[in-house]
């Protein structure tokens, strides 16, 4: 009974761990995702998707003009239920808000935070505050 036991506390504590990780994770693994995607748009030249998730044409041709997108979110998730919003500076440069859609459900968002990219749009600054 007692290798049973000490099992079941390894199992258990390896579980806890694996579920704070993937919490505390979370923004890192949005912000991967981000990147990869738009990555593999823009050097793919897919203009149809490009098109499809910008949501004004200053995104549209600033994506579509980069060879390599490289981003750094500005924030934590700011998202509410199974959206995620992100400010996010894109080649260190220009500043765009991200929306992304996540899988809501506990157990599977535990496994792998399946994103999926909805809408990345040109965040204007004034600078005349």
């Amino acid at each position: 009974m007692k290798p049973i036991w000490k099992i079941s506390i390894v199992v258990l504590m390896t579980t806890v761990a694996y579920v704070a990780v993937r919490m505390i994770s979370f923004d890192d693994d949005a912000e991967k995702f981000t990147q990869t995607y738009l990555n593999k748009e823009v050097s793919h030249h897919n203009t149809a998707q490009l098109k499809k998730i910008s949501a004004d044409k200053h995104t549209y041709h600033f994506l579509k003009d980069a060879n390599h997108v490289t981003l750094k979110f500005t924030a934590d998730n700011q998202g509410y239920q199974n959206y995620a919003y992100y400010p996010v500076r894109i080649n260190h440069s220009e500043t765009f808000w991200v929306t992304l859609k996540f899988n809501p459900n506990p157990i599977d968002s535990l496994i792998l935070n399946h994103f999926s990219m909805i809408k990345i749009q040109y965040f204007r600054q004034d600078n005349n505050r």
